[in-house]
């Protein structure tokens, strides 16, 4: 969803950039949640936050607790400690998380 969103400001695609905004480059998350409220609300509660200090296996549990709340997460947002109002400094996608679990 992220990279569909995005590709509309590729040029030549003819998005139109939010107000403020002069590239793709210039874009956040919050540009995405305003720019759909049915795309907000699944985003809102379809992902995990975690800290900068977290390990993966506690991205995988945040992971699970959200997709047994939700239904659906397959990515963990990092934060510097963990707070989904502060900026996002990584992402941790459930493709990453089972590339890099042992069983």
């Amino acid at each position: 969803m992220i990279r569909q969103y995005l590709s509309n400001f590729v040029p030549g695609m003819g998005g139109a950039l939010p107000a403020g905004r002069t590239s793709a480059a210039d874009l956040t998350l919050k540009d995405l949640l305003d720019s759909d409220t049915k795309l907000a609300a699944m985003f809102e509660s379809s992902f995990a936050f975690v800290s900068e200090s977290a390990t993966l296996a506690d991205a995988k549990a945040e992971m699970e607790r959200v997709q047994q709340a939700t239904g659906s997460c397959n990515d963990v947002f990092v934060t510097r400690t963990g707070a989904r109002a502060e900026p996002v400094v990584g992402w941790v996608t459930d493709n990453t998380i089972a590339a890099n679990s042992r069983v």
